[in-house]
């Protein structure tokens, strides 16, 4: 699928590098959000729209995400 496509874009650096992966859905961007946060707590992400937005910044979707 192409990138351009996907409206939401979760964002974060790992290791010093910058990772970017689109989604075609919110929750689906909250859910990979979920997945590296429970593996990795020290990240900072955010979520972007096509044009890099920001939606939710790093304290949004770690209070929407809950405990």
């Amino acid at each position: 699928m192409n990138e351009d496509s996907d409206p939401f874009r979760l964002h974060y650096v790992q290791d010093g590098q910058r990772c970017v992966h689109s989604f075609d859905t919110l929750e689906a961007a909250l859910e990979s959000a979920r997945r590296k946060l429970r593996k990795r707590p020290e990240l900072i992400v955010w979520i972007s729209d096509a044009e890099r937005h920001v939606l939710l910044d790093n304290a949004a979707i770690r209070q929407r995400l809950g405990p």
